[in-house]
This record gives C-alpha cells, structure tokens and sequence, in this order.
C-alpha cells in the first residue's frame, strides 16, 4: 500500500514542479507507468504473475527467476574474464596469503569498469548494441510518442553513461526544445551506465541474490519512468524535429575491433580512476565531517553522538517510508538514500553490502532499485560541463535544468523502487 501511496506522490510532486501543468499528456503518463508496470510484472520474480506461473505449471522455478538466474550467470561468467585479466597483471601480488582487502574495490571492482568500457565499445563497433538500443528507443516511440532523438538517447543511457549516451544524437542537440533536452537530461539521471552496473554487482552479489538482474531491471524500468517525470515537469509545447523519426545512425570511430577495444579500454581507464578517486576523497570527507560533528557533542557530554549518517537517517527515513521500506529498516534505508543524494551510489552501494543480514530481502531489494541512477549534487556537474561542452550555444540551458533534472531523475528513481515495492 504504501508502495502505491509513493507513486501517488512522486506523480503529485511532479505535477506540483510542472512549468506547464495544462501542457501534461496524460497519455504519455499512463503508458510510461504501464511500461514499468509490465516490465517489472513479467521480470522480477517475486511478482505475483511469476508465482501464478509456478503455481499453474507445477515448474519449480518460475520464468523471472530463470531470467534472473540466467542474467545473473551471463554477468558473472563476464566479471570473471576480468578477474582473470587482472590475476595475470597481479598474480604474485593477488597471492592467497595476501590480506584479502586485496581482492575488493580497487583490484576486483575498478577493473571490471575498464573491462566493461572495452566490451561495449567492441559491441558498439559491431552495431550489436546499437539494435539492442534501436529496440528499446523505438518501444518507446511508438507507446509514449517521444521524439526520435529523445527515444534513441533514453534508450542509449540504459546501457552507457549520461555524457556518452548524448553524443549518439550530437548533430541533433542545438535543434532540441527545451522539453527534449530536459528529457535527455533525466534519462541520464535516472539510470546507470553498463560498465558501472558490473562494478555494482560485484559489490552487491554476495549480499543480494540475483542483484544483476534486479539493476539491470532498475534502469531499464527507470527509463521509461524518466520520460514519464521529465515530460510532466517540462511538457513539450514545441515541435521536436525528429518526431516520428528513428534514423539517428551512431557514427564508427574506430578503425576495426582491436581499435574499439583500445579506445573502450582507455575512456573504462579514465572512468575507473575516476570512481576510484572520487571513493577515496569522499569516504575520507565523510570521516572528516564525522569528526567535525562528533567532536562538537563530546565537549557537553554526550555518550552517543549523533554522526552524519544518522542526520541523513533522519532526514530520508519518510522517503524510504513512501518508498514501502519495513518500518524496522527506516534509518538505515534513510541512510543509504542519504549516502546516493549527498555523494553518489558508489558509496551506497557498498554501505548497503555491509548491511548484509541487518535489512529485510523486501528492503534490499526497493534500496537495490532506489540507488540504482545517477542523480546526486556531484552529477550536475558533471552533466553541464559534459553536455555543455557538445554544445556550448545550448549550455545556459543545460545549466538552469540541471537541478531540476537531478531531482526528477531521483523521483524516476523512487518510481521504479515504488513499483517493485508494490510488485514483490
């Protein structure tokens, strides 16, 4: 119940923040959530379709949970090529005698990206991904009437990030209305990046079973919601150019395969040192904040001092209460959404690892979905120096939506966990 109560709301704050709220296709709203609604009834396993399934057909497993176990295996068969990689470069470093701090986040996690970032610069080279894309950008097209450009680069952000996936539509960017490129801006809050889901799963795959299937889910499902948000805050009130049209062609940078490789496994290098210094620098911030705040309190007394984990505790417990969350798991679901607003989901992610045991199966699966996006305060930076820079006539725009475009991307989100919390 309270799942649906918080799409409710999070549909009622989009409406309240719409700059154009007679300009609203309903439409568009209803197939948007239809979508996710279908997408999650059919996949996630806990849904009462697939327990209807199992119980009908007398299988002992039901069709989400083979699709699950079967992405989950893909996933970690991939994972492995690169843990095999990295035991070549490392292998008297990786020694079974070595601590095992070893084998995490900076030789098991931050290679998986650069391994990831080769695989699908290869697959892009290949034009496998891109009709992979074409797929999904064109479901949309024809179910919510988006345009051509906004569709193939909402459909592009499922699998790459928020910078990469606006390049596919690049001749098209200084032509886009304001809602278009609102739009854009979202779906690349709202959803996460191939190469960084892997580096998620490998985090989360001892804590959370299935986790590769339920991310996956997540951002494909954020997608469509995404659209649902933007077009609700910012209606379209223009004539989008590519209306009706699905011709957007990604250009070959590459020479030949060996070539795509290369250039995936250096932009993965830069993103991996990237995630991996943007962990080192906020963790040691977060214990620096800590300090500042803990400090203070000792000086009057107090024997248990409030930390800047439980402010962030506080402050999003009733977003995590809307969001269905167990009532018993309020303060520490507060504080991983906390953690993925304030700093990023890296961070949320690993602190929700840690809670292995300590949370509901209810409760790390909505947290699973509702970490699962981009949108925190570091990525508007991003998104206006990255985006501004293809386009630099459009950039006043871009910088005016970037708040707003974080805070529908986290509302897009908290939809796409609401609707697992109302489906499992």
């Amino acid at each position: 119940l309270m799942s649906l109560i918080g799409i409710l709301t999070i549909i009622g704050t989009a409406y309240l923040l719409s700059s154009s709220k007679k300009q609203i296709r309903w439409r568009l709203v209803f197939w948007g959530f239809a979508l996710q609604l279908v997408i999650g009834i059919f996949i996630i396993p806990n849904s009462f379709f697939n327990g209807w399934v199992k119980d009908v057909t007398g299988l002992n497993i039901s069709p989400g949970e083979w699709f699950f176990n079967q992405i989950n295996a893909i996933v970690l068969k991939i994972l492995s090529f690169s843990d095999l990689g990295v035991d070549f470069m490392l292998a008297n470093f990786l020694d079974k005698s070595v601590s095992p701090v070893f084998t995490n986040i900076l030789f098991r996690v931050l290679p998986i990206i650069v391994f990831l970032s080769a695989l699908i610069s290869v697959l892009y080279h290949l034009g496998i991904m891109q009709k992979i894309i074409n797929l999904f950008a064109v479901l949309m097209a024809k179910t919510m009437k988006s345009s051509g450009a906004e569709s193939f680069a909402i459909a592009s952000n499922i699998f790459v990030g928020m910078i990469e996936a606006p390049l596919a539509i690049r001749p098209f960017l200084a032509k886009l209305t304001r809602s278009e490129l609102f739009t854009i801006m979202v779906s690349g809050m709202a959803t996460i990046a191939g190469s960084v889901l892997g580096a998620y799963v490998a985090i989360l795959n001892t804590s959370i079973p299935g986790i590769a299937g339920h991310l996956l889910t997540a951002s494909v499902m954020s997608a469509p919601a995404a659209l649902v948000l933007s077009k609700m805050m910012i209606p379209e009130t223009g004539t989008p150019k590519t209306m009706g049209h699905l011709n957007v062609k990604v250009p070959k940078t590459a020479s030949n395969v060996f070539d795509a490789a290369t250039q995936g496994t250096s932009d993965g290098l830069k993103i991996a040192f990237t995630v991996g210094a943007v962990l080192l620098v906020f963790v040691a911030f977060i214990h620096m904040f800590n300090f500042m705040i803990i400090t203070p309190q000792g000086w009057f007394g107090v024997t248990h001092p409030l930390k800047l984990e439980d402010l962030a505790a506080y402050l999003f417990a009733p977003i995590a209460f809307l969001l269905g969350v167990p009532t018993e798991d309020l303060l520490k679901a507060g504080t991983l959404l906390g953690k993925k607003v304030m700093i990023n989901e890296l961070i949320a992610y690993e602190h929700l690892a840690s809670l292995k045991g300590q949370l509901t199966e209810r409760s790390q699966i909505i947290m699973s979905y509702a970490l699962c996006g981009f949108a925190n305060f570091g990525s508007i930076g991003i998104m206006i120096g990255g985006l501004g820079a293809m386009v630099p006539e459009r950039r006043k725009d871009i910088a005016r939506l970037g708040l707003k475009s974080m805070l529908a991307g986290l509302l897009a989100g908290f939809m796409t966990a609401c609707i697992a919390g109302l489906i499992i």
